[in-house]
C-alpha cells in the first residue's frame, strides 16, 4: 500500500487501485477573534487582526463558501463538505450545518457597514479594508488547494484573502494574528475541549490560536468532561457547538471556517482486501491499521 493525496490520486498505477476512505479529517481555517491592541503571547508573538475580529466578516466567509465546489474543483471530488471538527460523530450537533448563501453573506457585511467605496472589489469599514492573510504549511498541496479555492469564492463578496505558504516554524509565530489552514478531527470529543477551552487560547500548541474564549462554552465543556453518562456528555458536547443562541459553530461565534473533510486515499495492491474501515480521524496511518488482523488476500499471490 502507498498513501496518496487528493491532488494525486487520479493517476493510474498498474497493479494497484485507489481505496477511498471517508474521514472526519477536516480542513478549515482559524480566524483571529481579537483586534490589534498591542497584545502578545507569552512567547512574544503578536495577537489580533482588525478584519477577522469582526463577527460579520467571519460569518460572511462561512456563508459564502460552497464546500461541495471546493471538494470537487480543488480536490478532484475526494472530499466532503465540512461544518465542524467532528462531523459524523455521535457527539456532533447537526445544527452546526449551514447553507451556502452568498446573498446572506453580502447582507451581513452591508448591515454591519462594510461597503466598496472605491470600486476596487474589496469592502471596507472605517478605513479598514476587508483583506487578510491565510497561511498554510508549504508543501501541503491539499491545504494549498483548499485555501486558494476558498479565497476565490470569498472574493465574490468583497473580502480579499491572501494565501501564503510558509514553514511550520513561521506559522507558529504568526497564527495568532493571521488565519491558518488547519487540520483536525478525532475519534473522541476531547479534541473540542482542547480547541475551545478559554485557558487554551494563545498557547503554542496550535489548538486555540484564534483566541476563542467564552464562559458559557467553558461551562458546557466542563459539564461534558464531568458527565457520568454518555448521554449527558453528548448533550453538552452538542451545546458547545450551538445552544440555540451561541456556540462555536459557524452560525455562532465562528472562530473557525470549516470547509472539507478529506478522504484518506491509498494505492492498494490488487487482490488485497483491507476490510471495513472506520470513519478515519486526522492522520492516515494508525486509523488504517486498526483492523490489520482482518486484512486478507482475495486471491493467492505468487
Amino acid at each position: 500500500m502507498a498513501l496518496t493525496a487528493a491532488t494525486l490520486a487520479g493517476k493510474e498505477i498498474d497493479g494497484y487501485h485507489v481505496a477511498r476512505i471517508s474521514s472526519v479529517d477536516n480542513r478549515g481555517f482559524t480566524l483571529p477573534m481579537l483586534p490589534v491592541e498591542g497584545r502578545v503571547t507569552e512567547s512574544g508573538y503578536p495577537i489580533g487582526n482588525d478584519v477577522t475580529c469582526n463577527l460579520e466578516i467571519r460569518q460572511a466567509i462561512a456563508c459564502a463558501i460552497d464546500r461541495g465546489v471546493v471538494a470537487d474543483a480543488a480536490l478532484n471530488g475526494f472530499a466532503a463538505p465540512c461544518y465542524s471538527e467532528n462531523d459524523g460523530m455521535p457527539w456532533n450537533n447537526p445544527e452546526s450545518v449551514i447553507d451556502t448563501d452568498v446573498d446572506h453573506a453580502r447582507k451581513l457585511l452591508a448591515d454591519a457597514g462594510w461597503s466598496d467605496n472605491d470600486g476596487d472589489g474589496i469592502v471596507e469599514k472605517d478605513g479598514v479594508k476587508a483583506s487578510f492573510t491565510v497561511l498554510y504549511p508549504s508543501g501541503d498541496s491539499v491545504r494549498q488547494a483548499v485555501a486558494f479555492a476558498a479565497a476565490e469564492q470569498v472574493a465574490e463578496i468583497g473580502i480579499q484573502i491572501t494565501v501564503e505558504g510558509t514553514s511550520w516554524d513561521d506559522l507558529s509565530k504568526r497564527m495568532f494574528s493571521d488565519g491558518v489552514m488547519m487540520g483536525w478531527g478525532a475519534a473522541n470529543p476531547y479534541e473540542s475541549y482542547c480547541l475551545y477551552q478559554s485557558a487554551n487560547a494563545f498557547k503554542d500548541d496550535f489548538y486555540n490560536p484564534e483566541g476563542y474564549q467564552s464562559a458559557q462554552t467553558d461551562q458546557y465543556l466542563s459539564a461534558a468532561m464531568g458527565a457520568l453518562t454518555t448521554e449527558e456528555a453528548y448533550r453538552n458536547w452538542k451545546l458547545v457547538q450551538w445552544d440555540g443562541e451561541t456556540g462555536t459553530a459557524m452560525r455562532g461565534a465562528c472562530p473557525w471556517v470549516w470547509i472539507v473533510n478529506v478522504d484518506h486515499l491509498y494505492y492498494v495492491r490488487d487482490g488485497l482486501d483491507i476490510g471495513a474501515q472506520q470513519l478515519h480521524p486526522h492522520g492516515s496511518s494508525m486509523p488504517l491499521l486498526r483492523n490489520l488482523c482482518e486484512w486478507k488476500w482475495e486471491d493467492a499471490q505468487e
